[in-house]
């Protein structure tokens, strides 16, 4: 067993979705304290716990777990400065965020443009389909509903619950995202039903869904309604989650 304070960095080879790559561990003891993984010119880090193209950015794992070599072992300097470089970087995509995230004034539910799209709401814990955003889901497509009405039957088998995330084909190119990010139906002034962790996991999935169909994101202004949330807390969710990614996402405001 390490020193508790002790610090140690290693490097060894990678591989994601993102291809082969580079990552650098930094230990205390034998616990991981950060990471930077690097694929091409590109940087991700434990600054933030997710992200949609690597995965989880910081290994779960005590340092004699990994079985890494004494020839990965490296010195601080090395480890710093991609530490600093994957914050540059995290910083840059962080302001270009917004980049991606558009408004228009139309139906959620006829996404404008010709490249893959999903659309995404918000639908509630038990079970519940005929109120608000879902019945104009209802009335172009009929299988979102009859999807999320079996996965609710079948909760017992299949995780039915706040985070949860279900995708839906509807036509060519065209998915429906049921999420999971309303506790029940009637909440309070000062609890409403919406489940802002909830969404903000129902996103990470998203994500990652979105980036392999290579598809944009639409959607209405998702946990405003029935559920009773505030935009102000949405959108940073949906601009962390989806917009950093490099997904275009368009926020709808029916006319």
């Amino acid at each position: 067993m390490l020193s508790p304070s002790r610090k140690r960095y290693f490097k060894h080879n990678s591989e994601s979705a993102l291809g082969e790559g580079t990552t650098w561990l930094e230990f205390t003891g034998d616990e991981p304290t950060r990471q930077v993984e690097q694929y091409g010119n590109r940087f991700f880090s434990s600054i933030v716990p997710y992200e949609p193209e690597v995965g989880g950015t910081l290994v779960d794992q005590l340092l004699p777990e990994l079985e890494l070599r004494i020839d990965e072992a490296i010195e601080q300097a090395e480890f710093e400065s991609v530490w600093l470089t994957a914050q540059t970087q995290y910083e840059t995509r962080k302001q270009k965020a917004r980049d991606f995230l558009h408004y228009h004034k139309g139906d959620a539910t006829a996404p404008t443009g010709s490249e893959p799209k999903i659309i995404a709401h918000i639908c509630n814990d038990v079970g519940a389909w005929g109120k608000g955003f879902v019945l104009a889901i209802s009335q172009r497509w009929k299988a979102p509903e009859e999807a999320y009405r079996g996965w609710y039957q079948k909760r017992a088998d299949i995780a039915f619950a706040l985070g949860g995330v279900q995708i839906v084909s509807v036509d060519t190119k065209l998915w429906v995202a049921n999420m999971i990010a309303q506790h029940g139906l009637r909440g309070t002034s000062t609890n409403p039903p919406i489940r802002y962790e909830a969404l903000g996991q129902c996103l990470e999935k998203l994500a990652r869904h979105a980036l392999d169909l290579k598809s944009s994101v639409h959607m209405p202004r998702i946990g405003c309604g029935l559920a009773g949330g505030k935009w102000e807390k949405v959108e940073p969710l949906l601009l962390s989650n989806l917009c950093m990614a490099s997904i275009h996402v368009t926020v709808y405001d029916f006319e």
